[in-house]
């Protein structure tokens, strides 16, 4: 049986070079257009990705051994020699799943204004770069916005009605603070970065900022869930989150070179608000990858899956959650907990804030300062008023005391 056809073309649209892909609307092809981040053009009846040459290779490879590729439009600019080629920086797949998914406007009857103003503000948030997770959050509640206010303009849309949509939406809901900023944030991104109105704090009533202490695991339990790990490769895992203080995505995006065995650290890239920070590689950490690395092979990223692309963030947090079950650990704990408690035992042991908030990548000491809330370092040094009491042997002041001091020692309370 002969294998689907699809067509590479390069073309332009929405003043944008894009590689088009015309592809049967049928799986397994739908899968992998969104696994590519491609964009979906409902007038030309295509999925479409921003023109390089590393992404055209990387979406030839994720079509070869299922269809038959078409790319012969594109020979002129110098790719049919190139198609079979492993992309020249190991890095595109990280660029191409980074490339997020547009808001989609094919789920319900848009006006052709609305549609507009998704396209627009999903333009937008890829030109910004702005995360997946953050383009996905956004796209959610601007829909939602969108779709209480059927048959009018977004730009026509008053101040008073986004108002009483956010309070409606959180009363109706219930959403935490968190939440409720991220309505009020997306409805905000689209009026002041897509359509560069001036920024208004104050049309919007914001929530009152929940304070949370973060949850930390004991150095005791970051070494049982160590010894709880199935293999070499999870314990390395869960080691270079803590050891490091990493976030699951910084982990996820660790490259080989980015580690330096001779000067002991870790090389993180385009972490948080995009910036590289320099953190710690441990003594023991830097055994166990030599042995890992010995053992697994890797050969761009440091932890890679089984189709030698970048791990699974998703399988990174069900090693954590694993481990800690494996361990008995009761706490809820997630990749994030563990770079809690690698800024916190940092703490204990007394080290500057200030360097806490470099390893961490924070830009504000603010957050970081709110590990010294969690830190055992100050409250070791207060005595609780009951042990006190009872240290006291003479118990001058406790009417209920026993009649001798010997008979105090026999208190069960009393160790």
């Amino acid at each position: 049986m002969s294998k689907p056809s699809v067509i590479f073309k390069k073309e332009q649209h929405r003043n944008l070079k894009v590689l088009s892909i015309y592809a049967p609307n049928t799986e397994p092809f739908n899968s992998i257009v969104r696994k590519l981040g491609c964009v979906y053009s409902v007038t030309k009846k295509m999925w479409w990705l921003p023109w390089s040459k590393t992404i055209t290779n990387t979406a030839f490879k994720a079509f070869r051994g299922i269809a038959l590729v078409d790319y012969s439009s594109l020979k002129t600019e110098h790719h049919s020699d190139r198609q079979e080629e492993v992309e020249e920086s190991q890095g595109t797949t990280k660029a191409v799943s980074a490339l997020q998914t547009p808001l989609e406007i094919t789920q319900r009857k848009w006006t052709q204004a609305q549609k507009d103003a998704m396209w627009a503000m999903s333009d937008v948030l890829i030109m910004r770069k702005y995360q997946p997770s953050t383009f996905k959050t956004y796209g959610v509640y601007f829909k939602k916005f969108l779709a209480a206010h059927p048959n009018q303009d977004p730009k026509e849309i008053t101040e008073e009605q986004i108002i009483a949509f956010v309070l409606r939406t959180v009363k109706e809901h219930n959403y935490a603070t968190k939440t409720q900023n991220q309505i009020i944030n997306a409805i905000k991104f689209y009026y002041e970065k897509v359509l560069g109105m001036k920024k208004r704090e104050y049309w919007i009533p914001r929530p009152r900022k929940e304070f949370k202490l973060p949850v930390v695991a004991s150095e005791e339990e970051v070494v049982r869930m160590l010894v709880a790990a199935n293999n070499l490769k999870h314990q390395c895992i869960i080691g270079m989150l803590y050891s490091a203080g990493l976030r699951r995505s910084e982990l996820t995006g660790l490259r080989i070179i980015d580690v330096d065995f001779d000067r002991y650290q870790v090389v993180v890239r385009g972490g948080k608000g995009k910036k590289d920070r320099i953190s710690l590689l441990s003594e023991r950490m830097a055994i166990a990858l030599h042995k890992y690395m010995k053992e697994y092979q890797p050969t761009y990223w440091m932890f890679e899956g089984s189709d030698r692309k970048e791990y699974s963030g998703v399988s990174i947090g069900v090693i954590v959650r694993e481990a800690a079950k494996k361990a008995g650990i009761k706490k809820k704990i997630s990749p994030h907990v563990l770079r809690h408690s690698f800024a916190t035992h940092l703490m204990d042991k007394g080290t500057d804030t200030r360097y806490i908030q470099e390893l961490l990548g924070h830009a504000s000491l603010k957050t970081t300062a709110i590990y010294a809330h969690v830190s055992k370092k100050d409250l070791n040094k207060i005595v609780s008023p009951l042990d006190r009491i009872f240290d006291d042997r003479e118990l001058k002041n406790n009417k209920l005391a026993p009649p001798s001091t010997e008979a105090a020692n026999d208190t069960i309370i009393v160790s």
